[in-house]
């Protein structure tokens, strides 16, 4: 159960940091940017994989020790993956917020 708290928290923590960073780009913290998506994206990526690999554990193997390490696993696996490919996004949102900046004091 305590893995499964673990992800909605990071899922509503993420979300919610998300929407901050992307409804006022300019004066929040540049850190609620790499937070929010990094943290929402480890949070999705750790709820699908571990339930995708359970579910190949225990189709393919029919064996609770293979559902249990895949669930495990996917859990790792996706929580990493997941912060990495939430991280580059955030890279690439701050990279477009700084864009905007850039040309908003260029029409000035």
């Amino acid at each position: 159960m305590h893995f499964i708290a673990f992800i909605i928290a990071l899922v509503v923590i993420g979300g919610l940091a998300t929407l901050v960073a992307i409804g006022d780009p300019h004066n929040s913290s540049r850190l609620t940017l790499y937070f929010g998506f990094t943290a929402l994206f480890a949070g999705v990526g750790a709820a699908s994989l571990s339930i995708i690999f359970a579910l190949i554990g225990a189709k393919l193997f029919d064996s609770a020790t293979v559902t249990e390490l895949g669930f495990f696993g996917g859990y790792v696996v996706g929580g990493f993956g997941g912060a990495a490919l939430g991280f580059y996004r955030a890279v690439l949102r701050r990279r477009r917020i700084n864009t905007e900046i850039l040309e908003a004091q260029a029409l000035d």
